[in-house]
């Protein structure tokens, strides 16, 4: 009988300690299912967290691209806005050049024009002085004709008189 209480305390004990041990392990297990999903439910956050940064970063390309082809747009028009404004340069150096060769031309003219006046009134003085030359000439040879009419009428009456005197002497 002593034996058996032995053997029957031994088991107990032994039944204690492996209920024991089975608890424990028991409540390790439940732990560990704890832990886990605690871990699954902060790897779903972390995958949803990726997955918002992925959606952001998908968007923030696309509006990079969007940027960029914005950006090779404008820089399409500043290029042709520069080609056009080189266009308009060339097109008003051309016309400055012509204005030069217009106002050269109106210059060379309009000397051309101060020696013709230069000349017309070179020649209107001479023409004055022509007349004036011509009024003398005129009016010395009226006085001319008239000093020789009056010498052919002395002449005329001379000769009448003589004649008379010849008459008057025969």
């Amino acid at each position: 009988l002593a034996m058996c209480k032995k053997e029957m305390a031994q088991i107990k004990s032994t039944s204690q300690a492996e209920v024991y041990a089975k608890e424990e392990a028991l409540a390790s297990a439940i732990k560990l299912k704890n832990e886990k999903t605690k871990l699954q439910d902060a790897i779903q956050i972390e995958v949803k967290a990726k997955e918002e940064a992925l959606k952001s970063v998908i968007r923030l390309k696309n509006d990079n691209i969007r940027l960029q082809n914005a950006l090779q747009n404008e820089a399409k028009a500043k290029n042709e806005a520069i080609h056009k404004l080189d266009l308009e340069t060339k097109s008003l150096t051309e016309c400055k050049k012509e204005a030069t060769q217009l106002q050269n031309t109106l210059e060379a003219e309009s000397k051309e024009k101060e020696m013709a006046v230069h000349n017309l009134e070179s020649k209107v003085e001479e023409l004055a002085m022509c007349k004036k030359e011509m009024a003398q000439i005129k009016s010395t040879s009226q006085a001319e004709v008239y000093a020789k009419e009056e010498a052919l009428a002395s002449a005329i009456k001379l000769k009448n008189e003589k004649t008379k005197l010849q008459d008057a002497i025969q």
